[in-house]
């Protein structure tokens, strides 16, 4: 007896089950490696700007000298040290990101003399913030950085333009990587198995089968390859303008032009399934989503939100909606994946499709910061978190037979991190 023909009692049950055992192990995991999720990203704190006497300082990979002495500048998180720039004459700057009592390690009898100059040292903390600090890593949709675990450090070489990473040297665990992987796989699964719960009595249609039936023409392949091309380059000019809102919109909104222009002139079109049936489920399974994601993802349970006005707030989400969301999901949902679930199946489409997004999104770090790929978390980011969000965003949309629940909960990923205090 195959799933899809037991009875929906029978199916939900063994979803609940698989939820409950995966929930087990990610919680093991957890109270195994307490490291393994990393942590929303640092808002650093810098109290005062120091000049050091000479220094020699050990970190057993990597040794530097400092024989005239330099400045350091600490930034503390919650009033805990968590990381310093350090200057020195004829030494390149350095990000250092280690503990407190692994710093006092490596400081021992060091003085340090608070900068007295105003003009020195606010000059050394707009440097400071200027500068690449720990790797920011999107999981699931929410950033996280991976700080070093005590008694390791997390360093890089300032290059001074303050934007593509330098190459990375750090002391880390194995052990710590693969952790973070298994737990992240199984809150991946978690999500999926959550998708599949709730949308088990969602009618399947007829249409749906027919859909897949219909067999590609080669303008239907070919426009598979240029709108996988359209997707690498909008990605590329995010990572290498910056200007998020406004790239997505550029590039994915052209897409989204190009299919509507095909779609009138029938050669080709995308399956968004923009039915009036569609919206409720596909808009109530997308927000239990987004708060599950949030707990999840962040791993903390918001304490309030960010300062504005109801209408800000609305005019920002609306504005992530239709300039960034929407046309990524009609590219990538809309043509990319339903397309390859016509050429393969609604299985292998959906999974090729996320095989796809972490292979792009690999490309563009080889291209653009190539030594990132050297850290292990932001290769993960390649490896599995990018497709992981392929893959929900993905099922939500097999699941609903419509790009809008995705849209809906593309858009509240970009959001909430923003809107959001944690």
């Amino acid at each position: 007896m195959n799933f899809k023909s037991m009875n929906s009692f029978i199916q939900l049950l063994i979803l609940l089950l698989t939820v409950i055992v995966c929930s087990f192990l990610a919680f093991m995991i957890v109270y195994y490696e307490p490291d393994s999720p990393g942590r929303l990203p640092y808002t650093y704190e810098i109290k005062e700007v120091y000049r050091f006497e000479p220094w020699q300082l050990n970190l057993g990979e990597i040794e530097l000298s400092y024989p005239k002495g330099g400045i350091i500048i600490p930034a503390y998180e919650q009033e805990q040290f968590s990381a310093a720039i350090i200057k020195g004459p004829g030494v390149k700057p350095i990000f250092l990101a280690l503990d407190g009592q692994k710093f006092e390690s490596l400081k021992k009898d060091i003085i340090f003399v608070p900068v007295k100059n105003n003009l020195i040292k606010s000059k050394e903390i707009e440097y400071f913030y200027e500068q690449p600090h720990l790797p920011l890593v999107q999981v699931l949709g929410f950033p996280r950085v991976f700080p070093p675990p005590a008694n390791a450090f997390y360093l890089h070489f300032l290059t001074g333009n303050g934007q593509n990473y330098p190459e990375p040297i750090y002391s880390e665990s194995g052990e710590r990587i693969y952790c973070t992987a298994s737990l992240y796989s199984l809150l991946t699964v978690i999500i999926l198995l959550v998708i599949l719960i709730l949308s088990l009595d969602y009618p399947y249609p007829r249409e749906w089968d027919k859909f897949f039936q219909t067999a590609l023409n080669p303008a239907e392949i070919l426009g598979l390859l240029f709108f996988a091309a359209l997707a690498f380059t909008t990605e590329s000019m995010v990572r290498f303008y910056g200007l998020e809102t406004c790239m997505l919109f550029i590039g994915y909104g052209s897409g989204a032009l190009i299919l509507f222009l095909l779609s009138i002139r029938k050669i080709s079109s995308p399956h968004l399934g923009l039915k009036e049936t569609a919206i409720g489920r596909s808009m109530m399974l997308a927000i239990a989503i987004a708060v599950l994601l949030t707990f999840l993802a962040a791993f903390k349970i918001p304490i309030g939100i960010k300062p504005g006005s109801f209408f800000q707030h609305l005019l920002i989400f609306l504005l992530l909606l239709l300039t960034a969301a929407l046309g990524r999901e009609i590219v990538w949902r809309g043509y990319i994946q339903a397309t390859l679930m016509r050429l393969a199946g609604p299985w292998i489409g959906l999974f090729s499709t996320a095989i796809l997004a972490g292979a792009m999104h690999i490309l563009i770090l080889y291209f653009f910061d190539p030594y990132l790929l050297q850290y292990p978390f932001t290769l993960l980011e390649g490896l599995l978190f990018a497709p992981a969000g392929a893959l929900i965003f993905g099922l939500l949309y097999l699941r609903t037979k419509s790009i809008l629940g995705s849209t809906l909960l593309h858009a509240l990923l970009l959001f909430l991190p923003e809107f959001l205090v944690f």
